[in-house]
């Protein structure tokens, strides 16, 4: 039967393909399969106009497809679609009993009247509490905090209200009897997920963390020291030692053993981060004397970086450090932060220029870094000039060069000389349309004014590039003159966005039901198993742009640790470049769990080239966010990536 129509089929097997062909034969018996093919291409075609135009009321009939695909798809583009009255989704949504509706509900603005009415409903089990408890992870009040709290111990709620309580914990006041309550859901539960569910809003804010040495946090203390004996390391370690602070730092290095550790990157990272927590020089040097010890590069610059931050950092613990490194000969990023430990303790690091210069060579995206320890070792004009010359570089170089001269401008000793050539060659490399330096323009031009008639010249360049679609230039420019409220700006015309690139339907028909992508980075080898029938547009995108090259030799420009890696910004090179075109955000009915692999954006329908990969479940991301595959192989490469890594090569299996 006709391969290209295994693409909508939820089902894995070719047989779902003909079934589904057979239905429609049965059901149009006087149509032909040819004439068949082209209704389900003209259903998709109009689903991804729908998709593209956010067409509220197309994307609500589609969703109510017979093809699974097609329905999946409408159902989930719905979440960005141009808004209706909030109370008729409520009223549509509640009769439902789809989870793709409730997270529809639950990304609509709702008032608390019907967030009232939906405890009503939930409390009376008109609607199951799951459904329920999507719409109050995003939207509930404080009033649900209460509501939910009681509901949870009246009968036995899943792991989706223990999120909503988590949720909650983040971002309402919650009295210590709710905090009390919640911990006691988190004794009587055994299922892994709940009790991690329950804590995750300790770890996502501040807003109800215990003070050390109340009653709260003396009980999650007993927990957490229960839970080290009892249980393998989890994310509810991570969200014990973020609620605890050094207390639970200890209780973790105290209660896991080294190689628990080891294996363990992330948590050993979130360690790293508490150490300064440390209410003690000695415990800090206990804590450092553990951690740096860890393989991971990671967990050893998260270490030292979090010692720039306490108040107890001493030449004693630095001697552990150097007991345990050679910074000159480690990656850069150890030899960076030693140094700003160096200078925290007032030592002349002025011998190490040298090697900050191969630094500045070698891995631009660390130039920032280096800027901040050169500019004390050299003379103001001299700094300048350096950064001067590197604005001609292009790239991630340029953008950190006008980075750094936007700082120089705040130095009350610079004079009005150094700021007129500042500003001239900044200017230059505008007309140039070099915009890795247009993108940070307005932090120069917000403190050294633009006369009349070089907002002139500025606006004759706008003009001549506003009409072309994939301006990428033309954008930043109109941007530029909205943040320096340049005169007459209100009078320009806006740019033409990028165009929306639609998926191609065949060569996804051709990568199968489960394509691979594989990433040959310098740390070794990760595969990625694509969800082109969840994500098509993202997808097809992705595979063109691997099939044309445009993935190889591209650095991860971003690295967070613990949260994610970033690159494919193969067009700028400096983290906010992408292709000529754009595609629309495909959200999905997963959550961001490690491991997971998503599209940057800057905004709904922003999409390009940029993909991220989790080091760690992240949910606040969903639904905000296009997940096109997961990494199936390869996550302790993931786990190696740092800053200025590169995909050497890209291809699909």
């Amino acid at each position: 039967m006709c391969k290209k129509r295994r693409y909508f089929i939820k089902t894995k097997t070719p047989y779902s393909v003909l079934f589904f062909s057979l239905m429609l034969l049965f059901a149009f018996p006087e149509r032909t399969e040819a004439q068949i093919t082209n209704v389900l291409d003209d259903t998709e075609n109009r689903l991804n106009t729908a998709v593209i135009e956010r067409d509220f009321d197309t994307l609500w009939a589609m969703r109510n497809h017979s093809d699974t695909g097609i329905s999946y798809r409408a159902s989930m583009a719905l979440i960005h679609a141009d808004p209706v009255h909030s109370e008729w989704i409520f009223q549509q949504v509640i009769r439902s009993k789809s989870v793709r509706d409730w997270i529809l509900l639950s990304h609509t603005d709702l008032n608390s009247n019907l967030l009232t009415e939906l405890q009503q409903l939930s409390s009376e089990e008109q609607i199951s509490p799951e459904l329920a408890c999507e719409v109050f992870y995003r939207k509930g009040d404080k009033q649900s905090l209460s509501f939910l709290l009681d509901d949870y111990e009246k009968r036995t709620a899943g792991e989706r209200c223990a999120m909503a309580l988590g949720g909650l914990m983040a971002r309402v006041d919650a009295s210590d009897d709710d905090v009390h309550r919640l911990l006691d859901l988190f004794e009587q539960s055994s299922n892994p997920e709940v009790r991690r569910n329950l804590l995750y809003g300790f770890y996502r804010s501040g807003q109800n963390r215990p003070q050390p040495g109340d009653g709260i946090h003396m009980r999650m203390q007993d927990l957490f020291l229960h839970h080290t004996k009892t249980n393998a390391i989890s994310r509810i370690d991570e969200y014990f030692v973020r609620a605890l602070g050094s207390d639970g730092v200890r209780i973790a290095i105290d209660g896991r053993l080294s190689e628990d550790l080891t294996s363990h990157v992330q948590f050993a990272v979130e360690l790293a981060r508490g150490t300064a927590w440390a209410n003690s020089q000695e415990e800090l040097l206990f804590f450092t004397e553990t951690l740096i010890q860890h393989p991971n590069r990671h967990v050893q610059i998260e270490l030292m970086e979090s010692l720039k931050s306490s108040d107890n950092f001493s030449s004693e613990i630095l001697s552990t450090l150097e007991n345990h490194l050679n910074p000159e000969t480690d990656h850069p990023e150890i030899l960076l932060s030693y140094l700003d430990l160096l200078k925290l303790l007032g030592n002349d690091i002025s011998k190490y220029i040298g090697s900050l210069q191969v630094i500045s060579n070698e891995n631009p995206y660390l130039l920032n870094r280096v800027y901040n320890l050169i500019q004390n070792m050299m003379d103001q004009n001299e700094f300048r000039d350096l950064l001067l010359g590197d604005l001609n570089a292009e790239g991630i170089t340029s953008y950190r060069a006008t980075e750094a001269l936007g700082g120089l401008l705040d130095s009350d000793s610079l004079n009005d000389e150094s700021r007129g050539i500042i500003k001239q060659e900044v200017l230059n490399q505008i007309f140039e349309q070099n915009r890795s330096v247009l993108s940070n323009a307005a932090q120069i031009f917000k403190k050294i004014d633009l006369t009349e008639g070089e907002i002139v010249s500025l606006n004759e360049l706008y003009r001549n590039e506003y009409k072309t679609p994939d301006s990428g230039f033309a954008m930043e420019l109109y941007t530029l003159f909205s943040e320096v409220n340049a005169q007459n700006y209100s009078e320009l015309p806006e740019p033409v966005k990028k165009p929306f690139r639609k998926p191609d339907m065949n060569l996804l028909t051709e990568l199968g039901d489960q394509p691979v992508w594989i990433l040959e980075t310098n740390r070794g080898e990760i595969r990625v198993r694509l969800y082109p029938q969840e994500a098509p547009f993202t997808v097809s995108s992705v595979v063109n742009l691997t099939n044309s090259g445009f993935y190889d030799d591209v650095a991860f420009h971003r690295v967070v640790k613990n949260h994610v890696i970033q690159g494919g910004d193969f067009d700028r090179r400096d983290g906010y470049g992408g292709p000529a075109y754009r595609i629309p955000t495909e959200p999905s009915i997963e959550t961001f769990s490690r491991g997971k692999i998503g599209i940057a954006s800057s905004g709904p329908d922003t999409e390009g080239s940029q993909f991220f990969i989790t080091h760690t479940w992240r949910p606040h991301l969903d639904g905000l966010y296009t997940i096109f595959g997961e990494v199936i192989q390869g996550m302790e490469v993931v786990d190696r990536i740092q800053i200025g890594d590169k995909v050497i090569s890209a291809e699909l299996e």
